[in-house]
C-alpha cells in the first residue's frame, strides 16, 4: 500500500505553522540551539519527523562556512587503495561529512599502477582543473594519494592559501606546505622484511624499490637497507625501478648475476609478483631457490604460486586516520600549523614463499 503524502511540504514556515511557534524558533531548534524550552523543542521535531523535513545543507554551509565536504583525489587502483576508501568513507559519512572523489589524468592511474587496461587514456580533467572543481564547491579539506601529490605539488598552494586542510595518504610533501599525512609505518616494514629474511639465514639480499620520489618507496628502502648492514656478513643489492613496465627487466637484472641474491624484498606485492616472473625465466624456484617478500597484502598475494610472504599495513585504518585528520583540521581540534605525520603498525604475513 503506498505511503500517505505529507499533509504539508516540509518548511520551516509550515513546521511553524502546524507546530503553534514562530519561524525564528523553528530555525533555533532545528540547528540544534538550546534556546527554546524541551517541550517546545519535542513539538517541532515531532512535526519536523512527520513532514520529512530535511535541513537543507546548501544553506546551512552559507552560514557556517562549511560545505561538510572533502575533495577525496584517492582512485581504486588495486585492493589496497580500494580498502583505504572504504575506510575514507566510513569515517567521512559517520562524521556527516560527503566525500567527493575524484582523481586526473586516467594515464596517471596507469602510470602509477599496474593493472588498468581497461582504463581510457582520455582524461576528462586536468590536475588543475580538478583543484578549481573542488575550491568550487566550497571542499573543507582534500585528502590525496602519492601520485596526486606529485603531481599536484606545485598546485598546492591553491588549497594552503585558502586554508583549507590538504592531508596526504603515503606521501610526505615537503615542509613549507604544513600538510598532514598518513601512512603505513613503511621503514618499520623494510626492517621487518630484513629481519624476516635474516632470521633465515639469507646473507645476500636484494632489494627492488618502488619510485624513490615517494616517500613511501624511500622509507621501505631506507629500513631494509639499515636492517641488512646491521647483521654480520650480509649485504644487499638494490635496484630502483623508474616505471612499472621495468619490474621484469630489473628482476632479471638483479637475479642474473653470479654473486645473486638468495632472497629479495620488492617494495610492492605487485613488484613481486613480476620477480616471480622473472624467476621462472631463469628457472628458480620460489623459496628452493629464491626467497621473495612483498609489501601490501593485496588481493592476489595469497594466491600466487606459492604464496606470497608479505608485509600487511592496515589500509582501512589508514583511511579512516585519514579522514578523521582531515575533519579535525576543519573542525580546529588541530591548529599546530605544523604538518602532523601519522603511522599505522604493519604485520608480517608469512606464507610460502620465504624460507
Amino acid at each position: 500500500m503506498p505511503s500517505r503524502p505529507p499533509i504539508s511540504r516540509p518548511t520551516q514556515a509550515n513546521i511553524a505553522r502546524l507546530a503553534g511557534v514562530s519561524r525564528p524558533t523553528v530555525s533555533l531548534v532545528l540547528n540544534g540551539d538550546s534556546g527554546p524550552s524541551e517541550e517546545t523543542q519535542r513539538k517541532v521535531l515531532a512535526v519536523a519527523k512527520r513532514l520529512g523535513y530535511r535541513p537543507n545543507l546548501l544553506v546551512r554551509g552559507m552560514k557556517s562556512g562549511r560545505s561538510q565536504s572533502v575533495g577525496v583525489l584517492v582512485p581504486p587502483v588495486d585492493s589496497y587503495w580500494a580498502e583505504v576508501l572504504y575506510g575514507l568513507h566510513d569515517e567521512l559519512v559517520g562524521a556527516e561529512y560527503s566525500p567527493i572523489l575524484m582523481w586526473a589524468h586516467h594515464s596517471t592511474i596507469k602510470d602509477a599502477n599496474f593493472s588498468s587496461s581497461h582504463i581510457s587514456d582520455n582524461a576528462p580533467t586536468d590536475g588543475l582543473k580538478v583543484i578549481y572543481q573542488l575550491l568550487d564547491r566550497r571542499v573543507d579539506a582534500v585528502i590525496l594519494w602519492p601520485p596526486f601529490a606529485l603531481l599536484y605539488e606545485e598546485h598546492i598552494h591553491e588549497f594552503t592559501n585558502r586554508k583549507v586542510p590538504v592531508v596526504t595518504i603515503d606521501h610526505d610533501l615537503p615542509r613549507e606546505f604544513q600538510t598532514d599525512s598518513v601512512s603505513a609505518n613503511d621503514r618499520g616494514g623494510g626492517k621487518i622484511a630484513a629481519q624476516h629474511l635474516l632470521d633465515l639465514g639469507h646473507r645476500r639480499l636484494g632489494h627492488l624499490t618502488g619510485f624513490l620520489k615517494d616517500s613511501w618507496a624511500r622509507d621501505r628502502r631506507d629500513g631494509f637497507e639499515k636492517a641488512v648492514e646491521t647483521a654480520p656478513g650480509a649485504s644487499c643489492q638494490t635496484l630502483e625501478l623508474v616505471n612499472d613496465l621495468q619490474i621484469v627487466e630489473k628482476a632479471l637484472e638483479l637475479l642474473s648475476g653470479k654473486q645473486r641474491p638468495t632472497a629479495i624484498f620488492a617494495a610492492t606485492d605487485t613488484i613481486a609478483a613480476g620477480v616471480y616472473e622473472a624467476a621462472a625465466k631463469l628457472k628458480l624456484k620460489i623459496p628452493r631457490d629464491l626467497s621473495v617478500i612483498g609489501f601490501a597484502d593485496l588481493s592476489f598475494s595469497a594466491r600466487l604460486h606459492p604464496a606470497l610472504t608479505t608485509i600487511r599495513p592496515d589500509s582501512y585504518q589508514i583511511g579512516r586516520l585519514a579522514a578523521k585528520q582531515a575533519v579535525a583540521r576543519v573542525e580546529g581540534r588541530i591548529t599546530a600549523e605544523k604538518g602532523q605525520k601519522l603511522q599505522v603498525p604493519v604485520d608480517l604475513v608469512q606464507r610460502a614463499s620465504t624460507a
